[in-house]
C-alpha cells in the first residue's frame, strides 16, 4: 500500500487589494435595479390571445387558442408557440412542420386592464 506524502500547509495569501469609496458593490447594484419597474418582475405584463392553426395528414385543419402574459408581442408568441408544440405527439409535429403553422396574436388587455383591441398577425412556417 502506497503512502502519499504530507504536503506542507502555507498559509493563505494576503490581499493587497482594498477597496475604494468609489467602487460599486453587487448588492448595491442590486438594490438599485430592483427598485425600479422591472418587466422580470411581471410590471409590464399584457395579455396576448394567441391561436395557431395548421393542417394535419387528412387535410383537416387542427386549431387551438389561448392566452398568454408577456411584455411584448415576440415575448407572447415564443411562449404560446412553445408550450404547443410541447402538447403536439410525434406526428402531429411532423404535420405541423411540413404543412406550416399560422399563428394569429392579438393583444387583448395590459395589466391596468384597459382594452385596446390592437390586432397583429403573424404568419410563420415552420420548416425542418
Amino acid at each position: 500500500m502506497l503512502r502519499r506524502k504530507s504536503r506542507p500547509s502555507y498559509p493563505a495569501p494576503k490581499s493587497t487589494f482594498s477597496p475604494t469609496c468609489c467602487m460599486i458593490s453587487q448588492a448595491g447594484t442590486y438594490a438599485k435595479n430592483s427598485a425600479g419597474p422591472n418587466s422580470l418582475n411581471g410590471d409590464n405584463m399584457k395579455t396576448f390571445e394567441v391561436s395557431f392553426r395548421y393542417q394535419d395528414r387528412k387535410n383537416e385543419s387542427q386549431t387551438s387558442s389561448g392566452k398568454v402574459e408577456a411584455t411584448s408581442l415576440p415575448g407572447a408568441v415564443a411562449r404560446a408557440t412553445r408550450e404547443f408544440v410541447k402538447s403536439l405527439d410525434r406526428k402531429q409535429r411532423f404535420d405541423m412542420n411540413k404543412n406550416g403553422l399560422e399563428i394569429k396574436a392579438v393583444h387583448v388587455a395590459d395589466a391596468s386592464g384597459s382594452s385596446e383591441s390592437a390586432e397583429s398577425q403573424d404568419s410563420a412556417s415552420t420548416e425542418a
